[in-house]
């Protein structure tokens, strides 16, 4: 499987997220903003993404698998590939966008920086990190 995580044309704006039906092509780059242990098997973050000097923050729910950590302010590339949008209540909470991405089947991410830098997580796939 051939993931293209840093090919400029498959970047997604944030406005795709709120609109996103059949078309799960392409990833988004943000930042972890805020995180919880996982629950259930699964991390739950808020992820940042800066766009046209906009910022806009919204929840993501990325299956766990042993040895997987986030940490505040780690960035990452996430793949789109089997996403589910599930649309939530408008909030006052600053930035805040109605929507939870989830990946029920997997996720593929890479860490931009931190300790993990570089490394390409595919929980599709069975796989853990690899570089």
């Amino acid at each position: 499987m051939v993931v293209m995580l840093n090919h400029f044309s498959c970047k997604r704006n944030v406005e795709d997220l709120l609109h996103l039906r059949d078309d799960d092509s392409g990833y988004v780059e943000g930042r972890v903003f805020m995180l919880w242990p996982p629950r259930q098997q699964v991390h739950r973050v808020i992820l940042e993404v800066l766009q046209e000097s906009s910022r806009y923050r919204f929840e993501v729910e990325i299956p766990h698998q042993d040895g997987m950590v986030f940490r505040p302010q780690e960035c990452i590339s996430l793949s789109l590939k089997g996403v589910r949008v599930d649309q939530r209540k408008e909030s006052n909470v600053p930035y805040s966008l109605p929507i939870v991405l989830q990946f029920p089947h997997g996720v593929v991410f890479k860490y931009l920086n931190g300790n993990n830098m570089g490394k390409l997580v595919d929980t599709r796939e069975g796989e853990y990190m690899r570089r």
